[in-house]
């Protein structure tokens, strides 16, 4: 057995030991491996095709134009513990662009790449992610198109459904710190460019596309022309972000059928004639019973009229089984969230059932557009409300709950058929949220006159609010606990156990949920979930009555979200009442 381990060892001691840093520059042109030294560089090329697991490639300043190719491509992967590093050279400025080619700025095929610190500018795609390309970290880069000529292509593209084999999904990807500006389609008129989409549609290869796990968060998005954000996987982390998509589009006349004349009108003059598109989009299209996505504590504003039909949605939800929690939406032209194709005969999936949306701020919807003398077809598809539900089908059971809505045009929580005007959803369970008819909520600075903004509007409480200890419990204990650690809920779908999202984040940024049983006071760290038992494994041992009543403590961040007697309405959790003492720790 010694031997053996101490054959490891020198692996390990090996590998680390062959390990290097290595320059490069746009007119490097030393031979590898003498780029050790940061005035004999290589080319960009030289270092794709030779770095190995525990390398660092230090991009130096300057302009990397593609001519043909790609950008940064490793063709080999690093591992779990000896990554391949690709990072800007210590206060230097590096920018990858192309010059009229239709390349890839950061092409991964490979496993266990660290990308930190690039900027990638004007490339017909910023990044391709294919062949199980997995446990790829990308952070604090910048990828931007400076006008619509040059925003051509899917910005961030993971793309596992053009895979040679059917199980080569992409997972465990960690994209964090970025900023991202800017996709078109090419198209004046067309709606096919996402700056960010995980996973592919039905049709496009094998399916249903498992590109699983993946983590995106504190990412600045703005300006696409179809989403900010879409996703066919299952159990991905989308929190934290920033993102926004008022109208920017240029040069483009939607057809006749949706807007007379083609050219929209605003109530800012500054947008005339200009588009958008919505924000956020979780979609299925596979006929899966869940794709358990969490959408937890964006800032989602600002969404726009897009050409070809109503699709200025802040949040569209097509998939079931997903939580939206602790969300600030707020301007947009059509809905805060949109529940889209849920039960609808046609649709290739189940579209939005069975969500749990609690503790979100919805804010100040259909307002910009005039949409009743502007839009043609503004049956079906005019929507100002905080949430929409549209469906054809059977019950879509979302949970609403604890969210506070407020200033929305024409309603707040509306069932859309094929009529204009907000009734009551019969097919959703909508309970204890804040209603405009509840009066003010008292936000700090409801300003949305800074629409690049991060931090306005400020949508957390003043100490008068209403909304403050207002929210209500999430789930009940089916039987009581004396120092168990098992515990039987009648709905385990508000929590998560840590392990969705990417492993890389796991720890880092990304935690289970904490909830309070039976009393505000009594809480515990979730070690596991069972959704088909509603079983939840608390990571100690607790004790409750049947029936206790059951709340979120902390959420996957790590912040607490409940003070006082009971949890605020909306994303904000007010902590200047009385606060409890901290957990133990576990």
């Amino acid at each position: 057995m010694k031997k053996i381990i101490t054959f490891i060892a020198i692996l390990l001691f090996a590998a680390k030991a062959f390990a290097g840093t290595y320059y490069v520059s746009p007119d490097g042109t030393a031979p590898w491996p003498s780029c050790t030294n940061s005035s004999s560089p290589c080319s960009l090329a030289t270092a794709n095709a030779n770095a190995i697991a525990g390398d660092t490639i230090l991009l130096r300043g300057g302009t990397y134009t593609l001519s043909g190719g790609n950008g940064i491509a490793p063709a080999h992967s690093g591992t779990l513990a000896n990554k391949i590093t690709y990072a800007a050279a210590p206060g230097e400025i590096p920018i990858i662009t192309q010059s009229g080619t239709s390349s890839y700025g950061l092409l991964i095929n490979v496993n266990y790449i660290i990308v930190d610190g690039i900027t990638f500018q004007d490339i017909y795609a910023w990044i391709y992610m294919q062949y199980s390309a997995s446990y790829n970290e990308i952070k604090n880069c910048v990828f931007k198109s400076t006008s619509q000529a040059t925003a051509a292509g899917v910005g961030v593209f993971m793309m596992g459904c053009t895979c040679p084999t059917k199980d080569c999904w992409l997972t465990h990807n960690w994209f964090h710190h970025n900023t991202f500006s800017k996709k078109f389609s090419g198209n004046p008129c067309g709606e096919a460019t996402d700056i960010m989409k995980i996973g592919c549609a039905p049709g496009s290869g094998y399916g249903p596309d498992e590109s699983n796990y993946n983590t995106v968060e504190n990412n600045y998005f703005e300006y696409a022309a179809h989403a900010l954000f879409d996703q066919f996987g299952r159990f991905t982390v989308f929190k934290n972000n920033v993102l926004h998509n008022e109208p920017w589009m240029t040069g483009c006349t939607s057809s006749t059928k949706v807007i007379p004349n083609g050219i929209p009108t605003y109530e800012n003059p500054a947008y005339n004639g200009k588009f958008g598109h919505r924000c956020v989009q979780v979609t299925d299209g596979y006929s899966r019973d869940a794709t358990y996505v969490l959408v937890e504590g964006n800032r989602i504003g600002h969404a726009g009229v897009n050409p070809n039909n109503a699709g200025p949605s802040n949040l569209d939800l097509a998939a079931p089984k997903n939580i939206v929690r602790y969300n600030f939406l707020y301007n947009g032209m059509q809905s805060g969230i949109f529940i889209k194709y849920a039960g609808a005969t046609g649709y290739p999936g189940r579209g939005g059932m069975e969500n749990r949306i609690y503790n979100n701020t919805i804010y100040h919807h259909g307002y910009g557009f005039d949409w009743v003398n502007n839009w043609i077809n503004n049956g079906f598809w005019r929507s100002g409300q905080g949430i929409t539900q549209y469906t054809s089908g059977a019950n879509s059971n979302n949970v609403i709950k604890n969210n506070l809505l407020y200033d929305n045009h024409d309603g707040d929580i509306c069932w859309l058929r094929s009529s204009i005007g907000c009734s009551p959803s019969s097919v959703d369970i909508v309970t204890n949220n804040w209603m405009t008819t509840n009066g003010d909520p008292k936000f700090v600075n409801p300003d949305l006159s800074n629409t690049s903004s991060s931090i306005l509007p400020d949508l957390s409480l003043q100490a008068s609010s209403g909304a403050i200890n207002g929210g209500t419990y999430l789930t009940t204990a089916v039987g009581a606990g004396t120092n168990s650690t098992t515990l039987v809920v009648t709905d385990a779908l508000y929590f998560q156990d840590g392990t969705w999202g990417s492993l890389l984040a796991r720890n880092v940024t990304h935690f289970p949920d904490w909830i309070a049983i039976g009393t505000v006071g009594n809480v515990v760290k979730i070690s596991s979930i069972n959704y088909t038992t509603k079983t939840i494994t608390l990571a100690s041992a607790k004790t409750w009555s049947n029936g206790a009543s059951i709340w979120l403590y902390k959420k996957s961040d790590g912040v607490q979200v409940l003070y006082g007697t009971a949890p605020d309405m909306g994303a904000y959790e007010y902590s200047g009442a009385t606060s409890l003492p901290p957990p133990p720790r576990q």
